[in-house]
């Protein structure tokens, strides 16, 4: 819930500087009940994105607004490697479908039983491997055969064109990790060698999970740099 509410915020539904709508508005237009949204609230609070003034209600930080990593600006891999002057691929290494774990199913909102979709791929920048990315989807909302897909469309087209979803926005978790051997094979690092792991959903105009993605970076071969204004 935080997350659908940090992304309203962030798409300027709401304004920065401004107040935001009471608990119990928040509670009804969420569906939800007035201490979630208090436990949501607090938990933005804590990350500096609004400012709870007592008996005034809360409002949202301008500063929150002027960084340039956020839901509402994309950004792809092929975007991100060709902007750095170099070709992008992307090599697909499998399509399959299963059975989710219990991670994936509440992720993706989807019962255990349910099969998901898994799609293996890795993307190269001027042939040197650069990101290795996993991506599950509710095997349900496809509506053409997986022989049918072009896996060489960027993520929202692909999307589009395989199922009748449309990607809102997304929420990224990046942590360092330690690279596995499947993954350090792929990559051509040593295991175990320190590198970026993201975990991201991506969600419809319904604020359902549609996809979610585990992706692992070549810390030589895919660099991000981000300027801001302070």
């Amino acid at each position: 819930m935080d997350q659908i509410v940090r992304a309203k915020i962030f798409k300027g539904e709401f304004v920065a500087g401004t107040r935001l709508p009471s608990e119990s508005a928040l509670a009804a237009e969420l569906g939800v009940s007035r201490a979630t949204i208090r436990m949501v609230l607090g938990k933005l609070e804590a990350e500096g994105i609004v400012s709870r003034k007592h008996g005034d209600g809360t409002y949202v930080n301008k500063h929150v607004l002027g960084i340039d990593v956020k839901p509402t600006r994309k950004m792809a891999f092929r975007d991100i490697i060709r902007e750095s002057g170099r070709v992008a691929e992307v090599v697909l290494l499998s399509i399959t479908t299963r059975l989710p774990t219990k991670e994936e199913a509440e992720r993706l909102e989807v019962q255990r039983k349910e099969e998901v979709l898994e799609l293996i791929c890795y993307f190269l920048a001027d042939k040197q491997p650069a990101v290795y990315s996993i991506n599950l989807y509710p095997l349900k909302i496809f509506t053409v055969k997986p022989d049918e897909f072009d896996v060489q469309l960027p993520m929202d087209e692909f999307i589009k064109a395989s199922t009748n979803e449309q990607i809102a926005y997304s929420v990224s978790d990046i942590t360092a990790s330690a690279a596995p051997e499947k993954i350090a094979d792929y990559l051509k690092i040593k295991v175990n060698e320190p590198i970026l792991k993201s975990l991201d959903m991506f969600y419809n105009l319904q604020n359902r999970p549609v996809v979610f993605g585990t992706n692992y970076y070549h810390h030589e071969a895919y660099r991000l740099r981000i300027a801001q204004p302070w």
